[in-house]
């Protein structure tokens, strides 16, 4: 797993504020932290509306003196992202700044140090990470949500999803009450009824209901249905209290029921509760069959049967009359077998109703399927926010204990080096440390009295003895120093001093090796100075 990436905006012109917040970086190894730095405020604001950084440090000394107008321009460029300002005083403006925005931070010159870099870099990098978590998770729910809404709403069954938590908090209190037998109980206490169905919260009624009752919004139905809602009358919505009183999880029900229209349609209703919500009832579906095409078939068969006793009944009289005439036996036979045609074609479609109704029970109980599924789906996305949870909290214990070794060994590492410096200044010759670009690391006080240079001028700079013109010569042979990795002496020429002489030099270069044993830089001592020649030439 890579490591957490926070990108850093660092607006500033001080050499020696960019190197102590790479010091400040480097304590931080568990952390993916790329610098981009810019010169300047207008730059500072420009990047910091323009991409993504996760921290924005601010060098003091860029606020021109009008601190309020810079920070606010500041904070409107980037308004989420952690501001820290660094060096500078400490200021009542700036003061008032960080305690009304918490994501404001002032760090006085006398407060800058690698450690309190570090520790608002850390801050910053935790915040964005649980961040980043919090949208991940939030965006896997909401995306789950959606297609479970999507499958009720498109749905060609009407169905509604109520929220019946209110009345399962009824039946607890019967159940606590030691009644028994609910309906007889209702019975006894008919105005409970009204009552607990007012408890009823409707969640959502999907297209195909809306089409059934001819409506055009679920406030509008449930505005004109209430207190009974789907159940649409008090004897059917007691029915439905004593099924889920006896814990039905899913149960049918015949009732009646009219449209907005006040067209009155017999209906089932087939509610159903998915896994996990029996107890609550805070999710319950009520699916919606209209019977009027069963009982339109039943009915058109009771009439083609009735005409066709009609028919038998007349031929049985044609015959019993003695007549017999064989034209009125035909015209009989005739019509009783168009009777019989009849009566074939209505229990043709009697059967083919049927089917259509098959068809829809299959594919309700489909959509009951997919909708419980989602509930699954959901709750396993809740559990797996959970577990990524309490996995963050973990990796972040397991950062603060690296985070606690390394800042030990970086106190281990920071006595050794006062203790290599104060070395290198007690030494009577003058010594210089440079790294591989030839930037100056070490430069003590005999250095500084031959040169001219003051180490505070010196460390962190190109070498300043090596004239302009020298400067690629010198680092092509310092390089190679490095390489070969081998102790030289070597004599060089036209050396410059800060006054503005030349000299001869005689040096021994030793290789700098680091703490992983790779050589990160060369150690120069001097061992011999003289005028240079040119300049000696001259003056003769």
């Amino acid at each position: 797993m890579s490591n957490p990436r926070l990108p850093v905006l660092l607006a500033t012109v001080d050499p020696s504020l960019a190197f102590l917040v790479q010091q400040a970086l480097e304590q931080l190894p568990t952390l993916d932290l790329p610098v981009t730095r810019v010169n300047g405020l207008e730059a500072a604001i420009e990047a910091a509306a323009g991409a993504a950084y996760g921290l924005t440090i601010v060098e003091h000394g860029l606020l021109d003196g009008e601190p309020a107008a810079a920070l606010a321009r500041l904070r409107a460029a980037a308004p989420t992202v952690p501001l820290v300002i660094a060096g500078g005083g400490v200021e009542p403006l700036l003061s008032s700044w960080t305690h009304g925005d918490p994501q404001v931070e002032h760090l006085a010159a006398d407060e800058l140090a690698p450690r309190a870099l570090a520790r608002l870099v850390r801050g910053a990098a935790q915040a964005a990470a649980a961040a980043a978590a919090r949208r991940l998770h939030e965006t896997a729910l909401h995306d789950a949500r959606l297609r479970y809404r999507s499958l009720l709403s498109h749905s060609a069954t009407p169905t509604w999803e109520l929220d019946l938590s209110g009345v399962a908090r009824f039946l607890e209190a019967r159940r606590r009450e030691g009644v028994i037998d609910l309906r007889a109980w209702l019975d006894e206490n008919p105005e409970a009824i009204p009552l607990c169905a007012g408890e009823i919260q409707p969640v959502a009624v999907n297209d195909a209901a809306l089409s059934f009752y001819g409506g055009g919004s679920a406030d509008e139905l449930t505005e004109a249905f209430a207190p009974w809602i789907v159940f649409g009358e008090r004897e059917v919505f007691a029915a439905a209290l004593t099924q889920f009183a006896a814990d039905g999880a899913g149960f049918e029900l015949e009732a009646r029921q009219r449209t907005l229209a006040g067209e009155p349609r017999p209906v089932r209703l087939r509610v159903t509760t998915p896994a996990g919500y029996n107890g609550s009832l805070a999710r319950v579906f009520v699916a919606i069959e209209d019977l009027r095409p069963l009982q339109r078939a039943e009915e058109r068969v009771r009439e083609a049967e009735d005409r066709v006793a009609a028919a038998r009944a007349e031929t049985a009289q044609a015959t019993s009359r003695a007549d017999g005439t064989e034209i009125r036996l035909g015209e009989a036979e005739e019509q009783l077998q168009r009777t019989e045609r009849e009566l074939h074609a209505l229990q043709t479609r009697q059967h083919e109703t049927r089917q259509e109704a098959e068809r829809l029970q299959s594919q309700l109980a489909e959509v009951e399927q997919g909708l419980e599924e989602s509930a699954q789906r959901i709750e396993e996305t809740e559990r797996r926010c959970a577990e990524e949870a309490r996995r963050a909290t973990l990796a972040a214990q397991d950062r603060e204990y690296a985070e606690e070794r390394l800042e030990a060994a970086t106190r281990r590492a920071a006595e050794l080096t006062a203790a290599y410096q104060a070395l290198v200044r007690s030494i009577p010759i003058p010594v210089i440390a440079c790294d591989a670009t030839g930037t100056v690391t070490a430069w003590n006080a005999a250095a500084e009295k031959l040169f001219g240079w003051s180490a505070e001028e010196a460390i962190g700079s190109f070498n300043p003895t090596v004239a302009k013109e020298q400067s690629d010569e010198y680092r092509r042979e310092l390089r190679a120093r490095i390489e070969s990795g081998a102790t030289r002496e070597v004599e060089v020429t036209g050396r410059q001093l800060r006054s503005g002489a030349q000299v001869d030099l005689k040096l021994s270069c030793v290789p700098l090796v680091g703490p992983a044993g790779e050589t990160v830089g060369e150690v120069t001592s001097v061992l011999a100075a003289r005028p240079a020649r040119v300049a000696v030439a001259a003056l003769a």
